[in-house]
């Protein structure tokens, strides 16, 4: 077996700009939405020894995503989706970034910046996966399969 075949390949990171930009904004989401996910109800829990509390921070978790979702369909149809990719990264990015200074801060109204950054985070996220979803050309299976149905 040739280190080739088990390596992954990364010329197109490397000969696309485009490419390297899609990269880099799919890591940030990832890594802050799924940090968002844990943490969050790890503090929230923290904070309120409530099961409700954490209930309820993953309910609006769950509706803003899906409120992301509805909404990125249509941003996606009308705007540039690559900007669109871009700037919710960036917004998924800052949402964490003050998840994280608000834990580091003791204050009264840390519940409410959670509710406020899940909010806003998990919208941002849903519609940053719309647009990234509409960019991604369909496989070969998917192709075969409309083309069956028809």
């Amino acid at each position: 077996m040739r280190l080739g075949q088990i390596v992954v390949d990364v010329s197109p990171a490397r000969t696309s700009r485009s490419f390297r930009l899609l990269l880099v904004c799919r890591t940030i989401v990832l890594l802050s939405a799924g940090f968002i996910a844990v943490a969050v109800p790890v503090q929230v829990y923290r904070l309120t020894d409530s099961s409700l509390q954490v209930g309820l921070v993953s309910l609006a978790l769950g509706v803003a995503l899906i409120a992301g979702f509805a909404v990125g369909g249509v941003l996606a149809d009308r705007m540039d989706r690559r900007g669109l990719i871009l700037s919710s990264s960036v917004g998924v990015a800052v949402s964490f970034a003050v998840f994280t200074a608000n834990a580091a801060i003791p204050s009264d109204a840390q519940l409410t910046v959670i509710y406020l950054v899940v909010i806003i985070g998990g919208m941002l996220e849903g519609v940053g996966e719309t647009a990234l979803t509409a960019v991604t050309p369909p496989s070969s299976n998917a192709t075969s399969w409309s083309r069956a149905a028809a």
